[in-house]
């Protein structure tokens, strides 16, 4: 999921028709004291007025009403988290944010699975009095390592000036109070903190870091994952393994990347935005596998998705000998999902072609025991008029998706195949 980075906080529908149409996209209603009729008629309007100008609503504490209005978000702290029907809440559809301010409530916060956590107060603040001392820059940073994938909203003494230090501490949304409902000129302060938070939308879109060589006819590799996942509206990120020289008929020529150099475009690709997801096609070595394996561990919250490229479609190996080892004990247990095909399955697994469906899930499931989390079996080398794929998970019955074959051939289709996936969770 992801937050508009410019969360505004405030206390009456009235603000919300003064102050949203300036652009706001993200904006709390935060009554603390109305009787429930007043309370009711607050949240309509303030819903009516938000879908007016395609902005998210969030009530803040009276999780019943948002119900009852049919909202579809609620924020709660953790006095109310306490009494809050949880399950009725899901069972709404209503999504839900929590406040955190020390490790006891985030434990508590992330055990209720919320959809974004909260961390205040990052600077002194006016609006109310704490018993927690400023968080300070470095908490974000800290508390967004332990909650990402989940987004992350700072709040607390945070204005215009202060929010490059969020942003680059890992803070998904800045949520602003008093800054904007006691300044002199609310409209103009508002302006000014979109005006400052536009760019950071672009930099919080999710990404899906390609991590694969390169083909020179545009045919399979990152050309045809960038392709894929650009066709789902997702950005992408490069760290290049090798570059190939090859044709639609042959590969001609490989040269391989240096481990440390791939490993280094891949922290900066994390470093510079927000990566949701990880595709890894070729990797080449043994030594860019580790290398790629040990940036995975450093960034355990993002799922990564696993081609196991072993050789191309004319036939020429994409992987050196004796690096299937440590793909698998190195790299496939720090993969979200492997998608080998036929051929691929074989080789992992150190067994001939499977001769059907049966054989292919017999190794799949020996793969699984040994490496992988998760499976998609492709049955593109299959024969026959169907073609299925097979999804393997652990203590869980075989998912079979089966298609009619295409007559044509296309290279590629492998990396299409795991782009997508990895776009479709970066879009989760």
């Amino acid at each position: 999921m992801k937050l508009d980075p410019f969360y505004l906080i405030v206390d009456s529908a009235a603000w919300i028709e003064r102050l949203v149409p300036l652009g706001v996209k993200l904006v709390q209603l935060r009554i603390k004291t109305m009787d429930d009729a007043g309370l009711r008629a607050e949240i309509s309007k303030a819903k009516a007025l938000c879908a007016e100008q395609q902005c998210q609503l969030i009530v803040n504490d009276h999780w019943r009403l948002a119900i009852e209005e049919g909202c579809d978000f609620v924020h709660l702290g953790q006095e109310d988290l306490q009494t809050a029907d949880r399950s009725r809440i899901r069972a709404a559809g209503v999504r839900l944010g929590l406040s955190t301010h020390d490790d006891i409530e985030l434990e508590t916060a992330m055990a209720a699975e919320p959809d974004y956590i909260a961390l205040g107060p990052v600077y002194p603040t006016i609006l109310k009095k704490m018993k927690w001392a400023p968080q300070g820059i470095e908490r974000i940073r800290e508390w967004k390592r332990r909650v990402a994938p989940i987004p992350l909203v700072a709040i607390g003494g945070l204005n215009p000036d202060r929010l490059d230090g969020v942003f680059a501490s890992g803070g998904d949304s800045a949520a602003v109070v008093t800054d904007i409902t006691l300044n002199a000129d609310p409209e103009a302060r508002t302006r000014e903190w979109i005006e400052k938070d536009g760019p950071m939308a672009l930099k919080r879109d999710p990404y899906v870091l390609v991590v694969g060589g390169s083909d020179s006819s545009g045919g399979a590799g990152i050309a045809r994952d960038i392709e894929t996942i650009s066709s789902i509206g997702v950005r992408t990120c490069l760290a290049v393994t090798a570059l190939t020289v090859q044709t639609h008929e042959a590969v001609t020529a490989i040269h391989h990347v240096q481990p440390s150099l791939v490993a280094d475009q891949m922290r900066a690709a994390l470093q510079a935005n927000h990566v949701a997801a990880i595709k890894i096609g070729m990797l080449a070595t043994a030594d860019i596998i580790t290398a790629v394996a040990a940036v995975l561990r450093e960034n355990p919250q993002v799922p990564a998705v696993l081609d196991p490229v072993l050789a191309s479609t004319s036939g020429r190996a994409l992987l050196e000998a004796g690096a299937i080892a440590a793909m698998k004990s190195d790299l496939m247990p720090l993969c979200r999902l492997v998608t080998p095909n036929l051929v691929e399955l074989a080789l992992l697994v150190g067994s001939e072609l499977a001769v059907d469906e049966d054989g292919a899930v017999l190794q799949g499931q020996e793969l699984m025991a040994a490496a992988a989390q998760a499976l998609v079996i492709k049955g593109g080398h299959a024969s026959g008029p169907r073609s299925t794929d097979i999804l393997l998970r652990s203590d869980q019955e075989p998912i079979r998706f089966d298609t009619p074959r295409l007559a044509a051939s296309m290279r590629g289709t492998g990396c299409m195949l795991a782009s997508a996936i990895a776009a479709h969770l970066a879009k989760a």
